[in-house]
């Protein structure tokens, strides 16, 4: 669990080199998602009676490069949908952490700026249908009407659901 902080995925993705973060994808590398806090296998349990304050810095290491744009965008089928996901999670342990915790919030509000400017690259009424009805796994092809709206709602994700996109696709959904 030490190497985590050290790993060259992670901080390449902490710094969104994006050639170096493909490379690493490409050989098959992941980030980890961290432990959760109350974890009891053997490597959480010594780096805890150790020094509880690195292992929080080893968490919040892991998830910055978890949060990183470039990462989310080669790593994942649905990067929306991962945002929403990892900002929710992010958001838990933003309330629960002790040592980081507005480190946390600051990766929430990064994850909502990133699906944001996602939306700003939308290039024509079609693809604005295909991502806001966009419904089930990342894999699956299931559409519902305004169904990735709804789940930015249930997420709290307010410049999803504020971008101006969006809000063109609710007017004309009305009428």
């Amino acid at each position: 669990m030490i190497c985590i902080l050290l790993a060259p995925l992670v901080l390449a993705a902490q710094y969104n080199r994006l050639l170096i973060v493909h490379q690493l994808l490409s050989k098959g590398e992941q980030i980890e998602k961290p432990h959760a806090d109350n974890c009891s296998c053997a490597a959480c349990i010594e780096i805890s009676a150790s020094d509880s304050l690195r292992k929080a810095q080893i968490r919040l290491s892991a998830y910055k490069g978890l949060a990183s744009e470039v990462y989310i965008a080669l790593a994942y089928p649905d990067p929306i949908l991962q945002a929403f996901e990892l900002s929710r999670e992010l958001q838990t342990l933003a309330k629960v952490e002790h040592y980081f915790g507005e480190e946390y919030r600051k990766l929430v509000k990064q994850l909502s700026r990133f699906v944001a400017r996602l939306l700003d690259n939308v290039r024509g009424h079609e693809e604005l249908e295909i991502l806001l009805n966009k419904t089930g796994l990342p894999h699956e092809e299931k559409f519902e009407n305004l169904a990735r709206f709804n789940l930015a709602i249930q997420y709290s994700e307010k410049g999803f659901v504020s971008h101006p996109n969006c809000q063109q696709k609710l007017i004309n959904s009305r009428f």
